[in-house]
């Protein structure tokens, strides 16, 4: 026996993603060569973010190998790293830090699960769908330590089998109002000063970067002015350079990544 399913995402938009408040319309294609007895069909819409980092920290001993209340750590999943002293002893343990968060957890039932039994009959048949994303919802991310993730799942329950299940994801990105982000509209000014030489210093080098503002979206000129003054006997060269600063958190501890 043969059952094979499809969840399509029908689109009408030029778009690979979704604002927060659109609607999902779609359809679940589901196959099959012979007659299936089921409990049903359901869709379940899923988002959910999950951050993992590991960081090393420090614990101490005293003198007899007990351990002192000075860190308190909440970690099972640890390697130690030994150093020692006559009175005193530390170890350094990697700690994993882990949390995860749910944004939509929204089940439609398409087919069923009424508490009867359902049979899907041989050949081809389509399931329309319909569902409104709430607003509020973060937009889709994948990092190097944690991701925010939309999904479908499509469910169909046997009656005296396993569930035979088939996953989509969908992109959603969350639309951020400049005008409403005190810090957007602040111009950024950024001062740097610098000598060179230990014993016979040189003159300072001044560098003072200003933007006008603090917001941007994605397309938009962004003016900058670099203002050098260099006092100092060595030949500098101008270069900018922007780079990404993702912060993650769990279980209250930050962990940033460049």
């Amino acid at each position: 026996m043969g059952l094979h399913s499809q969840i399509n995402l029908v689109n009408t938009t030029n778009r690979n993603y979704y604002f927060p408040g659109e609607t999902l319309n779609g359809n679940i294609v589901v196959t099959s060569d012979s007659d299936v007895k089921v409990k049903g069909l359901k869709l379940r819409i899923h988002g959910k973010g999950k951050v993992k980092f590991t960081e090393k920290e420090q614990r101490f001993h005293d003198s007899i190998g007990a351990h002192s209340n000075t860190l308190k750590l909440h970690s099972q999943h640890t390697h130690h790293h030994h150093s020692t002293s006559s009175s005193s002893s530390s170890e350094y343990i990697d700690v994993e830090y882990s949390e995860e968060e749910t944004y939509l957890d929204i089940t439609l039932n398409i087919l069923g699960y009424d508490g009867g039994e359902w049979t899907i009959k041989s050949g081809r048949f389509t399931y329309p769908f319909q569902f409104t994303l709430p607003f509020g919802l973060p937009s889709s991310f994948v990092g190097e330590f944690g991701s925010i993730e939309y999904s479908l799942e499509m469910v169909i329950g046997k009656s005296w089998a396993f569930d035979y299940k088939s996953l989509a994801f969908f992109q959603v990105v969350s639309v951020v109002d400049l005008n409403v982000e005190p810090t957007a509209q602040v111009p950024i000014i950024v001062k740097a000063c610098k000598t060179f030489g230990v014993i016979f210093q040189s003159g300072p080098l001044d560098i003072t970067l200003r933007i006008p503002k603090g917001g941007a979206v994605p397309g938009e000129y962004v003016p900058f002015i670099a203002e050098i003054f260099n006092k100092s006997d060595r030949t500098v060269t101008e270069c900018l350079s922007i780079h990404k600063e993702i912060e993650y958190i769990a279980r209250g501890r930050p962990h940033v990544a460049r």
